[in-house]
């Protein structure tokens, strides 16, 4: 599947295997600064309630989207962390 066609959910594509999903998912999950590898551990582990286990481009990219929104921001050098408004 492309990557461009799982960003939004639609008829062939499930909302949890739309980037939009993963990315909301994320931001609800991350209580705490983590680091990109923490996270995807996370999300492929089975604490994680998300349906689809991610690969590590699908996490990269619904970060992206949340750094585009600025839902999430970088602190430090390797840790991101949720942005509270």
């Amino acid at each position: 599947m492309s990557h461009l066609g799982a960003l939004t959910p639609h008829k062939h594509v499930r909302f949890c295997e739309s980037l939009l999903g993963l990315a909301g998912y994320i931001r609800a999950v991350l209580v705490e600064p983590m680091t990109v590898d923490g996270l995807y551990s996370f999300l492929n582990s089975s604490q994680s309630t998300w349906l689809i286990r991610p690969n590590f481009t699908e996490v990269v990219l619904a970060i992206d989207i949340l750094l585009i929104l600025k839902q999430v921001t970088l602190v430090g050098e390797n840790h991101i962390q949720r942005v509270t408004s």
